[in-house]
């Protein structure tokens, strides 16, 4: 009774609106909703996972939030929002014998989109912090680097086409073998500040002071043996020479 009164009062019934994808997916079809107007989607979110979408069985892991920023002709037209792998994926991965190395930092698109970025690196074998330190400095550079230069769309592209996560393991393997590296989450924030990112050459630059640290202690410790050798040599000369001073 209280749907029919509420049809009265509007003037209309409810009908089924078509959301599409954005133009990088060819405008798929992505589902229907059930709404008076069409007006009515505006704002509103969608999530689906990536095979779904795509056909492609290897990317079943992954899942899409949109949003539906417009509508024309009836059709609502979408955004990407966030990019998420899916929690079990991530615990296959996981397992006792290696190092899980994860980040969360927030980034500006080269459209000024602040995202949230949460890179994870699984290495081969159990790494020790200070390599654990590098792979994330690294991570961090890269990804800023990639994300400052690039659209919203063109990350999204990237992501899909998992080129960020090829190039990502290309680089951290330069430190210490890798199983895999993966973009676990990236999505669209509200924080409008970006997470400060300690450049690689300065992590580098105390890298080589701590080696120089070392290496001058070692020429110090060396020299004093040297030292205590010759001043030892010394003084068996002299007792030599004393002894025999004695004898004549």
């Amino acid at each position: 009774m209280a749907r029919t009164e509420q049809t009265k009062k509007t003037g209309k019934r409810k009908k089924w609106y078509t959301i599409t994808a954005p133009d990088m997916l060819h405008n798929k079809v992505l589902g229907e909703i059930y709404l008076r107007e069409p007006s009515d989607m505006k704002g509103r979110n969608i999530k689906l996972n990536l095979f779904n979408i795509t056909g492609d069985i290897k990317k079943q892991n992954v899942n899409i939030n949109f949003r539906i920023k417009d509508y024309a002709d009836g059709k609502g037209i979408t955004e990407f929002i966030g990019y998420e792998m899916s929690s079990s994926t991530v615990r296959r991965w996981v397992r006792h014998d290696i190092s899980r190395v994860d980040d969360s930092f927030v980034l500006k698109t080269k459209d000024d989109v602040f995202v949230r970025v949460k890179p994870l690196v699984i290495t081969f074998t159990k790494a020790h912090k200070p390599v654990k330190t590098r792979i994330r400095m690294i991570s961090r550079s890269l990804l800023k680097s990639i994300i400052n230069k690039n659209s919203l769309n063109d990350i999204f592209e990237q992501l899909i086409s998992f080129k960020i996560q090829k190039n990502l393991k290309s680089k951290v393997a330069t430190v210490h073998p890798v199983k895999t590296a993966l973009i676990r989450m990236l999505v669209v924030t509200n924080e409008k500040k970006e997470t400060p990112i300690e450049e690689i050459k300065e992590f580098g630059k105390k890298k080589e002071t701590k080696e120089k640290k070392t290496s001058d202690k070692k020429e110090k410790e060396t020299k004093e043996a040297e030292e205590e050798k010759e001043l030892k040599k010394e003084k068996e000369t002299k007792k030599e020479k004393t002894e025999k001073n004695k004898k004549d």
